[in-house]
């Protein structure tokens, strides 16, 4: 096994990830757990234990979860089984499992995405990741994804790309604020 895929899984393993998912409507657990522990490496054992209680195992877990995915018949729909009682997830997890699986057309729900739109937008979107799955959720974060294009130079034109422009300006914003140094 090439290990060094988990070192960097965004660049590495994601797209391995994306293309057997893709091939075969299959995810692997050890590349479930991953993107768990990708996005939020302190909340990824949490997702475990309670995805173990609902379906007995993680493996378990992981095929049922890979197949709703790929035969969900819209995006909404993928969206709304990831956050239903059946796996449990919240809008953050949620879409960055989604934005492995379908980058072109999620993005990551991100407190540091949603702290580069300007007022009222940040506040109404940092709200999202506490709420549970409903058609209005599924209306906001269209609305956020819209915002993540709108708010980033006109010459990315990814996705992806866009989610990552619009972190890595907070995070540099931050690290600006914390060595009392300018942003630029």
């Amino acid at each position: 096994m090439p290990f060094r895929k988990f070192a960097n899984p965004e660049t590495n393993l994601f797209p391995e990830i994306r293309n057997t998912f893709n091939e075969t409507g299959k995810i692997e657990p050890l590349h479930l757990w991953a993107i768990l522990k990708w996005k939020a490496n302190r909340a990824a054992l949490r997702h475990r234990e309670r995805l173990q209680e609902l379906h007995g195992d993680f493996s378990n877990a992981t095929a049922k979860l890979a197949n709703s995915l790929h035969t969900a018949q819209s995006d909404q729909l993928r969206m709304a089984a990831l956050m239903s009682e059946r796996f449990g997830f919240r809008l953050p997890t949620a879409s960055a499992i989604l934005t492995v699986l379908y980058p072109e057309r999620f993005t990551i729900y991100d407190y540091r995405v949603c702290s580069q739109f300007p007022e009222p937008h940040d506040g109404e979107f940092a709200k999202l990741q506490h709420r549970r799955y409903s058609p209005g959720l599924w209306s906001d974060y269209e609305k956020f994804r819209q915002l993540v294009i709108e708010f980033t130079p006109e010459d990315i034109t990814e996705l992806r790309d866009a989610d990552h422009y619009l972190w890595g300006r907070s995070w540099a914003k931050d690290a600006s604020r914390d060595l009392s140094l300018p942003f630029p």
